[in-house]
């Protein structure tokens, strides 16, 4: 656990008595947005939207402008088409610069980072895994300051082999982070942790019981296997209670998280679409809107 003079401890308490202009933390814009990958958007899935709509040249359109409306300083994407990356980019690094997962076996969808070129912070190592992104960011200054960015696609479904799975995931991110905590010289419970993403799992679901209360629980009782520690996680979402989230995800549902560890304060949820205050199923994606996930985001104090 952190102690009372731990540098998190300190942020928070600054945080607290003098608002957003915190000593020795600055507030980061951060969103994340699953695009829906063209070659899983298909009529057979979407029967209600018209082809027209559907097709990548169309969406791209809608896209790229509604990621520079994000105004954020790390934008977490998922479901980003590999082959299509450097058109995505090359419309982007006026503002951004971009780094996309390493992916194996030819597989052609990936996880991204969009990170503000003026954006404090730089990248010092990047690190791809089979569901994550995970960038090691330190901050630009004479006293080094690292935060710890994951854009996080986690399985999908909902049987327990898809729990598992997650399960496993979950596992091998905090096991990397630990490792890179561990090269920094820092206590992976001080350190500032954000993942993002879609996680592809309801409130209710035991991954994220296991993220909130910081030990990973197996989802196979019968497996009796002892928790495994890792460090506890917020739901920025639940935080702020002015515009609460409601949905991520075309069905009405939240799908899509952003997850802090404790040292990061959190401020105002960017709804960043009226329709993540009401949880209403919609027909997306549509002419309108070209993905079937919101784009969503928070200002954190780092």
């Amino acid at each position: 656990m952190a102690t009372s003079n731990s540098p998190c401890k300190r942020i928070l308490l600054y945080t607290i008595v003098l608002g957003f202009v915190s000593v020795g933390s600055a507030l980061v814009k951060l969103a994340t947005w699953n695009l829906l990958a063209p070659q899983y958007a298909g009529t057979s899935k979407y029967p209600w939207c018209d082809p027209e709509y559907l097709d990548w040249q169309y969406r791209e359109r809608l896209i790229i402008p509604q990621l520079l409306q994000l105004d954020a300083d790390v934008v977490c994407l998922q479901e980003v088409q590999v082959d299509l990356w450097p058109d995505l980019m090359s419309q982007l690094e006026f503002v951004y610069d971009g780094v996309l997962q390493n992916m194996t076996n030819d597989h052609n969808i990936a996880n991204a980072l969009l990170i503000r070129k003026n954006f404090p912070y730089q990248i010092e190592r990047v690190e791809s895994r089979s569901r994550i992104l995970l960038a090691v960011l330190r901050k630009k200054s004479p006293i080094p300051k690292h935060m710890y960015v994951a854009s996080v696609h986690l399985e999908a479904g909902i049987a327990s082999d898809n729990d598992l799975q997650r399960y496993h995931q979950i596992k091998s991110i905090f096991k990397r982070l630990s490792h890179h905590c561990q090269m920094d010289g820092i206590s992976i419970h001080d350190a500032a942790i954000v993942l993002a993403g879609d996680f592809n799992m309801l409130r209710s679901n035991i991954i994220y019981q296991c993220l909130s209360e910081g030990q990973l629980i197996h989802p196979d009782d019968g497996k009796n296997k002892p928790p495994i520690p890792t460090t506890r996680l917020q739901d920025v979402f639940l935080m702020d209670t002015r515009q609460p989230v409601q949905m991520t995800f075309a069905k009405g549902y939240v799908l899509d998280y952003i997850w802090t560890s404790n040292c990061i304060g959190v401020g105002k949820t960017l709804c960043l679409s009226p329709y993540a205050t009401q949880a209403i199923p919609q027909l997306w994606p549509s002419q309108n809107h070209p993905s079937d996930h919101l784009p969503i985001g928070v200002e954190l104090i780092v």
